[in-house]
Order: structure tokens, then sequence, then C-alpha cells
């Protein structure tokens, strides 16, 4: 959250969203960001899980609220300029970082479970 747009990462799409196409920051299915123009930007950070809905997705509720409130207190100081462009974009991409950390985490418990094998 910056004064001047929301940017939401997900695994492979980074969305930028300017605050005046943000018409609501909620919670459907976990997250949920709605656009002026009815579209939904989803977070996989806050998704939706079955333990969540069982729940009624409180943790993601106030989430939403922090969100709202930081929100209300940017809309409330003096704007800053606007960037050129000025609408909201999707940019498709990819980081091998979180892909090696997994590979590196199952690599360590393989080492793990073939330690635990020549000790026996």
């Amino acid at each position: 959250m910056s004064g001047d747009r929301l940017i939401v990462d997900n695994l492979l799409a980074r969305h930028v969203i300017p605050w005046d196409q943000l018409a609501e920051i909620g919670v459907g299915n976990g997250l949920e960001f709605r656009l002026r123009d009815g579209r939904k930007i989803g977070s996989v950070m806050y998704g939706g899980s079955v333990i969540g809905a069982l729940f009624g997705y409180r943790y993601t509720r106030s989430v939403a609220t922090r969100m709202n409130t930081a929100r209300s207190k940017i809309h409330s100081q003096p704007p800053q300029p606007s960037a050129p462009d000025d609408s909201y974009r999707r940019v498709v991409g990819f980081s091998p970082y979180p892909p090696l950390v997994i590979l590196a985490v199952m690599e360590a418990i393989a080492a793990i479970a073939s330690l635990s094998v020549l000790v026996k």
C-alpha cells in the first residue's frame, strides 16, 4: 500500500491497482479486492480455505479491516501526483526463489531421512 496505489503480489502475477480504481477491500473466498469495473482480484496469501470458511475468515476479516483503515488514512492525506500510467496493470512474471526454497527444504528432508536409515 502506498499513497497512490495498492500492489497485490500473487504467485505468478503482480496486480497494480490505483486507489481511484479500487471499489472495495473485502472477504469472499479469502481476501478480495473489487475494482470499479467489477473485476475481483484475489490474494493467494489470504486465499480461501476450508478452515477459514468454517470459522468465518476471522483473521482475513481483521486484515481487510486493517487495510481499509490504512486506506482511509491514506485518503485523508493530500493527494500525491499521479503516475503517467494511472490504470490497473497485471504483470505476469515468475520468481525462481519460492520453488528453490521448496526444493532446498525437500532435499534437506531427504538427507535427514537417508541419515536416519544409515544410523539404524
